[in-house]
């Protein structure tokens, strides 16, 4: 039984992890958001990460389990390759993103 019927929202890095959890959820009538967190990875990595997580998703979805996959998630601020440069001051890209879109706004 899963611990946290509550609980719908499913993220992570872990696919196995993430896959186990969804089934829980789907068995106890849960639609569930299967949401892969690729953080620090390479492009490459990511591309891997939601190409196993899309077949597991999917696997699960033809078993009867109501299922989103969420692809995307901090994808552009959390990760190198998606901006230019290094992540920013204080190595937070995040923060670095915040502070380029604060400082165009009009004053």
């Amino acid at each position: 039984m899963c611990p946290l019927p509550e609980c719908d929202a499913n993220r992570g890095g872990d696919p196995d992890r993430l896959e186990r959890a969804t089934r829980c959820a789907a068995e106890l009538g849960l639609e569930v958001w299967f949401s892969p967190s690729p953080l620090e990875l390479t492009p490459g990595g990511i591309v891997a990460l939601f190409a196993d997580c899309a077949a597991r998703a999917e696997r699960l979805r033809q078993a009867g389990a109501e299922i989103v996959l969420v692809a995307g998630v901090e994808l552009t601020i959390m990760n190198r390759g998606f901006m230019p440069g290094e992540p920013g001051r204080n190595g937070c890209l995040a923060c670095w993103v915040i502070r380029t879109a604060v400082s165009a706004w009009p004053r």
